[in-house]
């Protein structure tokens, strides 16, 4: 979790700001599962924005994909297999492992073209089946 608040400090991109905080939530509910998690970071309803309100549990997967859809195209695709992943992320940390493994399979479904996390999601899917 460190790392990511270093990550975050040194990023000048609001979105790579944005998921630096992201990999942090989820590595300390990862480590703290039960303790409540908050973000300096204010979530937006905007993709990648929104996700942090969902790590943060207060928004849902719907309400996720249903801004994501608001996408077209390639920036569809790549917002979607994002999503997939984070998604998955999140329902790993609350044990919910057949659906990270689906939302996992998702994101690794989406192509190597619009995916700069399928080696993460391949990586998580086959820890999930161990």
């Amino acid at each position: 979790a460190d790392n990511f608040v270093q990550a975050f400090d040194r990023f000048v991109e609001p979105n790579d700001k944005v998921r630096a905080e992201l990999f942090r939530i989820i590595s300390l509910r990862r480590t703290n599962q039960h303790q409540q998690i908050t973000s300096t970071v204010v979530a937006q309803d905007e993709w990648p924005s929104i996700m942090i309100a969902a790590a943060t549990g207060s928004k849902t997967e719907d309400q996720i994909l249903k801004t994501v859809h608001h996408k077209t195209g390639d920036e569809l695709d790549a917002a979607l297999s994002e999503a997939y992943f984070f998604i998955a992320q999140i329902n790993m940390v609350n044990n919910n492992k057949l659906k990270a493994a689906v939302y996992l399979q998702r994101s690794i479904d989406k192509g190597i073209l619009s995916n700069n996390l399928r080696t993460l999601a391949r990586a998580d899917l086959e820890r999930l089946h161990r």
